[in-house]
């Protein structure tokens, strides 16, 4: 069904639904649905759903809190009280950490906005602690200005000069003296700067 595009027809009388095959099969083939077998599809869907989680994490789950159960049930009142203190103190020490996480979040959005770089750059970062989070930035901030560096560099480098060529040529005087007239007009460039050598 994922493959078919669903286009939704008014008929108030009918409550139709118009299914538009792809472009695979013929242009005018279309399949039309009642809300009556929608909701028949829904409901099977559903109820396959239901059977496979009642099959496969039902189980899991009542044994988990099954053996639960047994051990609060063997529990003093005193392990219970200590149990339940454990278990706030966990959540507390959850809520803070996630209370300093995104409060470091919020310092290192500030500190990419003044530094200009993308925001973006926030899901790379160490949230472990204001350290980390400064260590990471500075090393993200390094990555991305290297790399840009080399880009800019090798985008300013381009092609390498041509060598051997004629304009590369350096003749002697002994040369220029022996060079026909047909040579020279080739050679004119390199001829010159000879020539100014020798001034």
């Amino acid at each position: 069904m994922d493959d078919f595009e669903f286009t939704a027809v008014t008929a108030e009388a009918e409550g139709v639904i118009t299914e538009t095959l792809p472009d695979t099969q013929e242009e005018n083939s279309a399949k039309v649905y009642t809300e009556k077998e929608l909701n028949a599809e829904a409901d099977r869907r559903v109820s396959k759903a239901l059977e496979t989680f009642e099959k496969n994490r039902l189980p899991v789950l009542l044994a988990k809190a099954k053996e639960e159960a047994e051990r609060m049930a063997n529990m003093t009142a005193e392990e219970r009280v200590e149990l339940e203190a454990r278990q706030r103190e966990q959540e507390y020490s959850k809520r803070l950490d996630d209370v300093s996480r995104r409060e470091l979040k919020i310092k290192a959005h500030e500190m990419l906005r003044e530094r200009g770089m993308d925001i973006c750059l926030l899901e790379v970062l160490n949230y472990c602690d204001e350290e980390s989070v400064a260590r990471s930035l500075t090393a993200v901030e390094s990555a991305v200005r290297n790399g840009i560096e080399a880009r800019v560099n090798e985008r300013l480098r381009g092609a390498a000069p041509k060598v051997g060529g004629p304009a590369q040529r350096a003749f002697t005087f002994e040369q220029l003296k022996n060079m026909s007239r047909n040579t020279i007009a080739e050679n004119m460039e390199a001829v010159e700067r000879a020539l100014g050598n020798f001034h």
